[in-house]
């Protein structure tokens, strides 16, 4: 599915949306918004393809958990004291075209759902209205 497309389906739920070019860029993006807010506003959810060409989505997926992992970890004195919250973890849900049984794979690496493409909106309504809305 073109990132635009489903970009502009999001933006008809009233929702913010930030896209990045690749994965390593969506990583980029994902560490710097949650140490710029301390996890009390960092991304709910991230929308990855399975396949793409620098990183695929299951990398994307496990560097996002380990960096989720490692901010918390280095918080975790603070948030004893009550100086921070730590949030629960973003969701991620993959979006892909591939038709065989990937679901054993993506949960292993922290994907939390299976968007199959094309995508339907009311399938994205439903699954966003599960995870954030």
């Amino acid at each position: 599915m073109n990132l635009m497309a489903l970009y502009g389906m999001i933006l008809k739920f009233d929702l913010k949306c930030i896209c990045s070019s690749s994965g390593p860029d969506a990583v980029r993006l994902f560490q710097k918004k949650l140490e710029a807010t301390c996890c009390n506003s960092s991304f709910r959810l991230v929308l990855t393809d399975i396949q793409m060409p620098d990183m695929d989505g299951y990398r994307v997926a496990e560097c996002i958990r380990a960096t989720e992992y490692a901010f918390k970890e280095s918080l975790a004195n603070k948030s004893a004291q009550g100086k921070y919250k730590t949030e629960k973890n973003c969701s991620i849900i993959a979006v892909t075209a591939f038709t065989n049984d990937i679901e054993a794979n993506t949960k292993k690496v922290g994907i939390e759902q299976v968007i199959r493409k094309p995508v339907d909106q009311a399938v994205l309504k439903k699954v966003l209205k599960k995870c954030i809305l």
